[in-house]
């Protein structure tokens, strides 16, 4: 796959990665800032934000289809579109930027929209558990600041919040906008970018992301749940690529467990600004030693455990090919570098070190309590 060109405009990061023959334009925009910066505005403020600086980009001649997605460590917008309207994408993205489009007249009608989307998550208790593990698995890591937002904190967020938050984090060095197109006129693209960035400003003095974090309680719903984190660096990419071999549909974790009676409930990953914790649950309501011998034999497994990290490697080569398809495909994968493949003499040590970090939890009264992983799971020499 074609490795963009990067370059920088004002500040501004920017990624163009030509895609002869395609039929669309395809583009995203990362800024580096999401729930976890929140503080000291109320939580919500970043989710709203995005709400607001999409109203405000969208103005009453631009038909892009612009969406956004807010994350613990960054917000992300994405917009696709036929190659002569490649101009208007740019300039919409680019204009996410400007402070001087406050969407103003959309807040009441955004706080809403954002409320509606709060409700929607809240009506599945498995959507809070993936954070509220992460977190437990790494305090410090601001890992369910996605979940802390609620109808209080959101009523109290202001206009003015949002002013300066939008200040404070919607500018140029702190964010990348990729572009993937049919046909790249470089100079003109700069050029466009150029126009559409807003005059420079003095940097804002940051606010105290200091924030009471209270443990998030869960509800009654996913008690007798048995679950299982493993922590990782976002910088440690061999790590992360061993985590996602044993907790692959395929691997050694979701397997061994299935067969011993206990099938997987669910599974996600969450990511924060430093790290990103992957998050596996049972049921297990009788604390059931079968459950925990299975997860100590699939830690051992390391066979399987190396077919499995050959098998992932595999399906996200195929799943990149897939996303790669269209030209907004290929700009959000130009944000995500693929994951490495270490030589087979390497792999039982990495899976072995990844196994190390793992940590396992009950929950009771909607609490997650760390319980002790039988030791030899962590004394397996693969």
């Amino acid at each position: 796959m074609t490795v963009p060109e990067e370059t920088v405009v004002s500040g501004l990061r920017v990624r163009l990665l030509p895609v002869p023959g395609a039929h669309t334009v395809g583009a995203c925009l990362r800024v580096s800032a999401g729930s976890s910066a929140d503080p000291p505005f109320p939580w919500g403020t970043a989710h709203l934000t995005e709400h607001l600086r999409i109203a405000a980009a969208l103005d009453g001649s631009s038909r892009s289809h612009l969406t956004g997605h807010t994350g613990n460590a960054e917000t992300r917008f994405t917009v696709a579109a036929v190659p002569e309207h490649g101009d208007r994408v740019v300039r919409t993205l680019v204009r996410l930027l400007d402070p001087a489009w406050s969407g103003a007249a959309a807040l009441e009608a955004e706080r809403h929209a954002v409320a509606l989307e709060m409700r929607a998550g809240a009506v599945n208790p498995l959507v809070l558990l993936g954070p509220a593990a992460a977190e437990a698995a790494v305090p410090e890591g601001r890992s369910a600041d996605t979940a802390r937002a609620d109808g209080e904190s959101l009523d109290r967020i202001t206009l003015d919040d949002v002013a300066r938050f939008t200040a404070e984090h919607y500018r140029p060095e702190n964010a990348v906008l990729v572009l993937a197109a049919p046909s790249l006129d470089r100079e003109r693209v700069l050029d466009v970018i150029a126009s559409a960035l807003p005059s420079p400003s003095a940097p804002v003095t940051p606010g105290n992301g200091d924030a009471e974090r209270r443990p998030l309680v869960l509800p009654s719903d996913v008690d007798g749940l048995t679950v299982l984190t493993l922590p990782c660096a976002v910088s440690d990419l061999v790590g992360r690529s061993a985590v996602r071999a044993l907790t692959s549909p395929s691997g050694p974790l979701a397997t061994r467990t299935a067969r011993a009676g206990f099938p997987l409930v669910g599974s996600t990953v969450i990511a924060a600004e430093n790290h990103e914790v992957t998050v596996l649950c049972w049921r297990d309501e009788r604390s059931d030693r079968r459950l925990r011998d299975a997860l100590t034999s699939a830690f051992a497994a390391e066979d399987e455990g190396v077919a499995a990290w050959h098998g992932a490697d595999r399906r996200e080569y195929q799943e990149r090919a897939f996303a790669g398809v269209s030209p907004l495909g290929r700009a959000q994968l130009a944000l995500v570098p693929p994951s490495p493949v270490p030589g087979a003499r390497t792999m039982p040590g990495e899976l072995r070190r990844a196994a190390g970090s793992a940590r396992l939890w009950r929950l009771r009264a909607g609490v997650l309590h760390a319980e002790d992983l039988p030791k030899e799971h962590c004394d397996q020499q693969f």
